[in-house]
């Protein structure tokens, strides 16, 4: 009989010293991280973001990524074409990363299911790697190698790869190192080294249109 009595004062027992549960606001939901495509603009004090959907919003830079607009632009005060990481919204884009950044040239993403798109000079070279094999493409002279992922880590960036007919191995190896292929107001986030088959070793940039 007591402990009947007890439960039923137990409620107003905490009422009284102000434990009662209550209730609470739920946190909005996180917005995931995605990879956007787009123009910059200098807006006042601050940036105005237009994407591939023809709208203009507000933009929260990082400092790393305003220097780098610094860098590519100078005291330019036309916009810059971007590859940005962040959170879009209706309301807004909050820059968490930055992938490249051009004055005059596009930072066009790879076309899927390409993973990776690596591009150099001296010699013209563009490479378009997947998930399991790759497309070397030389341009003068023209010249285009299929290859085949054979071992590496593409977790930490590190590929083997071999010609789809046979031959000796290439390797591939991506950093995050601001990288210049020096013939354009344009930098890029991550910078390529290739090893062909026959011991050339080319250097480059390199996008990804991956979320991180």
């Amino acid at each position: 009989m007591r402990l009947t009595v007890w439960f039923h004062l137990l409620p107003g027992l905490l009422t009284a010293a102000g434990c009662a549960t209550q209730p609470t606001t739920p946190s909005p939901p996180t917005q995931p991280t995605t990879v956007v495509t787009g123009t910059l603009q200098p807006d006042g004090a601050g940036w105005q973001f237009r994407g591939a959907d023809g709208l203009s919003r507000p933009a929260t830079l990082t400092p790393e990524l305003t220097s780098v607009i610094a860098e590519v632009a100078g005291d330019q005060t036309m916009g810059v074409n971007t590859t940005l990481e962040g959170q879009l919204t209706p309301e807004g884009l909050r820059a968490t990363g930055w992938r490249c950044v051009a004055l005059s040239d596009s930072c066009a993403l790879p076309e899927a299911p390409t993973t990776w798109q690596l591009h150099g000079t001296e010699p013209f070279w563009s490479l378009q790697l997947s998930a399991d094999r790759a497309r070397m493409v030389f341009i003068d002279p023209r010249l285009e190698v299929a290859l085949v992922q054979v071992g590496g880590d593409p977790a930490a960036r590190q590929w083997r790869l071999e010609p789809e007919g046979g031959g000796a191995t290439w390797s591939v190896t991506l950093e995050d190192t601001r990288c210049s292929d020096g013939m354009a107001d344009t930098l890029w986030r991550t910078t390529a080294v290739v090893q062909t088959g026959d011991g050339q070793r080319l250097h480059g940039c390199a996008i990804t249109g991956e979320a991180p």
